[in-house]
């Protein structure tokens, strides 16, 4: 959900008047060809530091993405999040816009400032063309985002067995841990009676998150990997 509300927020900041940004978000792509004929700046942002190329790859509209980059758009802007255009079409999971922005010279290990890389948001999202396309380009797969959770753990978090199969194929690491953090509960977890103190959460395993979802796909698919089903967590 953290997620969610991210990758929201990240686009919905406004500005003020910018006619190409404008038309780069409400995909009029005639409005973005002729501002870019009369001369406009590619590389302008909003306050947020979004750019005309972050709404087009927002929009997964490739046809004013691929007008923009041929008139000089920095393919690798951040906005203050530290989202770029190519995180914003990974989370779309859109192969086309991916591929167009890489072969523009888009860094695939880009990360938001929470540490979130445009692998693992394709993870999430669930589209293993785009996973196996961004690993092929150096994309990398064993990169740790908030409280260290793997482009591993994200698929598996998602349900994407298929993302999972690319990710093992790239050399992603099956025992790779999450973060391990502690937090003081209000109520008493598993129904532990002693809760009054920092309890452990996290040093999950990849594994551990299918178990926790009861996902079965994904946990056969681990376990053939090699994962250890006698691993532990922080609790």
């Amino acid at each position: 959900m953290q997620m969610i509300a991210i990758s929201i927020a990240i686009f919905v900041l406004a500005a003020g008047p910018l006619p190409l940004v404008d038309a780069a978000k409400n995909v009029d792509r005639e409005a973005v060809r002729s501002l870019l004929k009369q001369g406009a700046n590619v590389n302008a942002t909003e306050a947020d530091g979004t750019t005309a190329l972050h709404w087009a790859s927002y929009r997964d509209d490739l046809e004013s993405a691929d007008l923009l980059i041929r008139a000089g758009a920095n393919v690798n802007a951040r906005n203050d999040l530290g989202a770029t255009p190519l995180w914003a079409a990974c989370q779309n999971g859109s192969e086309p816009m991916v591929r167009r922005l890489l072969s523009a010279g888009a860094n695939p290990n880009a990360s938001l400032l929470l540490g979130e890389t445009p692998v693992m948001v394709a993870s999430r999202s669930g589209n293993p063309a785009v996973v196996d396309l961004l690993a092929s380009k150096g994309a990398n797969v064993n990169a740790r985002g908030a409280r260290g959770q793997t482009p591993l753990m994200c698929a598996v978090a998602e349900k994407h067995p298929e993302v999972i199969k690319v990710l093992l194929a790239h050399g992603a690491d099956i025992h790779a841990r999450s973060d391990t953090w502690k937090e003081v509960m209000a109520v008493s977890p598993h129904g532990y009676l002693d809760y009054n103190r920092p309890i452990p959460h996290g040093n999950d395993t990849a594994l551990m998150f299918a178990a926790r979802d009861g996902d079965l796909a994904s946990a056969q698919l681990l376990v053939a990997a090699g994962a250890n089903v006698n691993d532990e967590d922080a609790w």
